[in-house]
């Protein structure tokens, strides 16, 4: 029960920044609290990963109600970087979507591999200065191959809604074989 002795107070480290809902491999919703030392862990290992700038400019794309906006969000704040809020019109169109990215500017575009699909079968997406950040579901090999020949950068995550994304790997090479998960981020306490 809030206000319960045993609740931490929610302005230090171990206090619920939120709650996101996930229903893992039971089918059943749980609750999922993110604590400011998560969030703040999380958004500086995602800092010292992906390396944005103040000139960064990152899409929200994702709903809010997903764990993974809390990178697109945050982490241009932290940063002092732009967040491109993506036009409502052109979520579902990927051909509007490819010409906002290309006008806004944007350097960096989270999406789950059958998005990255959708856009990527726009002839219009030019990812010629953008980072993509891809997640949430298997990558495949193919998919991964067409990423990387259309970015310049393209970064792999994997992790469950408990920690956002738990692991990254910045892909080099591309195989015949589906990318590793990579290695774990920041896992060192940030918050004191």
């Amino acid at each position: 029960m809030y206000g319960d002795a045993t609740e931490p107070d929610l302005s230090t480290p171990e206090g619920r920044v939120c709650v996101l809902y996930t229903s893992g491999s039971t089918g059943r919703p749980k609750g999922v609290e993110i604590t400011h030392r998560n969030l703040s862990n999380f958004l500086e290992g995602m800092r010292q990963e992906l390396r944005p700038s103040a000139d960064s400019r990152f899409l929200a794309l994702t709903t809010v109600i997903f764990d993974i906006a809390g990178l697109e969000l945050f982490l241009p704040l932290m940063v002092g970087a732009r967040i491109v809020m993506a036009p409502r019109d052109a979520q579902h169109n990927p051909s509007a979507l490819a010409r906002s990215i290309h006008r806004s500017g944007v350097t960096h575009l989270q999406a789950t591999p059958s998005v990255w699909r959708i856009l990527l079968a726009s002839p219009k997406l030019k990812l010629d200065a953008v980072h993509a950040l891809v997640g949430g579901e298997p990558l495949s090999a193919d998919l991964a191959a067409r990423l990387k020949k259309s970015a310049p950068r393209v970064t792999h995550f994997y992790g469950p809604t408990e920690t956002i994304w738990s692991t990254a790997l910045e892909l080099q090479d591309v195989t015949a074989a589906a990318p590793p998960i990579g290695r774990p981020i920041l896992t060192r306490s940030y918050m004191s």
